[in-house]
């Protein structure tokens, strides 16, 4: 029995005998088992000692703050390593070939038609793609030795022009300048062109001494720039100036006595006429270089115009070739693709000079 409830029925039995004296009753005696003796007062009851067992300690309540990562030292930039993220890494993109051409870059001069070129023929003509339609282009002004003529085969310095167009132009985007006339009668586009950087493919044939100047009038728009071109390659003696050295006439063959008498008008003379072979021979009988630009040879009875260049020094005997399949035979061609002089009837050369004026004729 617990040591409280047993104080209480010990008080309890105490109290009884008075409680009945004060209501003049006789207390009725129970019978009651011994009570052990109490030494003391009920208050003064002295309780069998008790050992506490020591509780543990009421942890104080603590508020839990998530832990807080501590932030590395300042990095110096130059030391700092790099953290890895959850960035996926770039894609390579890899490009897929189509048969359209690449999006076109910036001209280099305004007026420019943006072309891809998509086979390279040879020295002078290529095949590019334009709206998705491919065309034939012929360079304007210039001429390179052949590699697939017909009867004249590979000639000297061809296959060096073909590969030095290509090494330019294949498969490059390239920019088409028209002068005159659209096309050819083969139907090819005349064009002069160009590269993304600016430089003129028909010019650089020229500076490399892998082409010739060959004149298709009425498209004659850089004839004077081209011509000086080519007598820096001439001087610098590179491609076909340095193979061979060009020889001007002193005779000029299968002339009739009638044609080789000229008509003078000035120190540059039309010395010899040849309309089978279609050419013409001019001579400069003045003491000074006479410079040509601007000046033209007439077949008078056609009224076809070869627009001349260049320079003529003192003495000097210029062949002006009519065809322009004769390119490769030196002096100065008119590139006209058919004959001009009439081997049949009466038709006089006529040269005019740069003002217009007559200045010396051949029957």
């Amino acid at each position: 029995m617990g040591l409280k409830r047993r104080l209480i029925i010990t008080l309890a039995l105490a109290l009884l005998p008075a409680l009945a004296c004060g209501q003049g009753k006789p207390a009725a005696v129970a019978t009651l088992p011994p009570l052990p003796a109490l030494t003391t007062t009920p208050a003064a009851v002295r309780l069998p000692e008790i050992t506490a067992t020591p509780l543990p300690p009421t942890p104080t309540s603590t508020r839990v703050v998530p832990d807080t990562p501590t932030p590395p030292p300042a990095v110096v930039p130059s030391e700092m390593t790099p953290i890895p993220t959850d960035t996926p890494p770039p894609v390579e993109v890899i490009p897929i070939a189509t048969d359209a051409p690449p999006p076109a870059t910036t001209p280099p001069a305004p007026g420019l038609e943006a072309a891809q070129v998509s086979n390279v023929v040879d020295g002078d003509t290529i095949d590019v793609l334009l709206n998705g339609v491919e065309y034939r282009v012929r360079y304007i002004l210039v001429d390179t030795p052949e590699t697939k003529h017909p009867t004249k085969g590979v000639q000297p310095f061809g296959p060096e022009a073909s590969e030095a167009n290509r090494q330019m132009v294949e498969g490059q985007t390239v920019y088409l300048e028209k002068d005159v006339s659209n096309t050819d009668r083969y139907n090819r586009l005349l064009r002069y062109v160009y590269l993304t950087d600016g430089r003129m493919v028909n010019k650089e044939l020229l500076r490399l001494g892998l082409a010739q100047v060959a004149t298709f009038p009425p498209d004659v728009k850089y004839v004077d720039r081209f011509l000086a071109v080519q007598r820096e390659a001439q001087a610098a003696g590179v491609g076909l100036w340095g193979a061979q050295a060009i020889a001007e006439p002193t005779a000029t063959p299968n002339v009739s006595p009638s044609e080789s008498t000229p008509v003078q008008g000035g120190s540059v003379v039309i010395v010899g006429l040849n309309k089978r072979a279609e050419y013409a021979d001019l001579r400069n009988d003045g003491a000074t270089a006479v410079e040509l630009t601007g000046w033209r040879l007439l077949s008078e009875k056609g009224d076809q115009n070869c627009a001349l260049g260049g320079v003529i020094g003192p003495g000097e005997t210029l062949r002006v070739w009519a065809l322009a399949s004769d390119a490769g035979q030196g002096g100065y061609n008119c590139g006209f693709g058919g004959n001009i002089w009439n081997n049949s009837e009466r038709d006089p050369a006529v040269l005019f000079d740069a003002a217009g004026a007559v200045v010396s004729r051949l029957e």
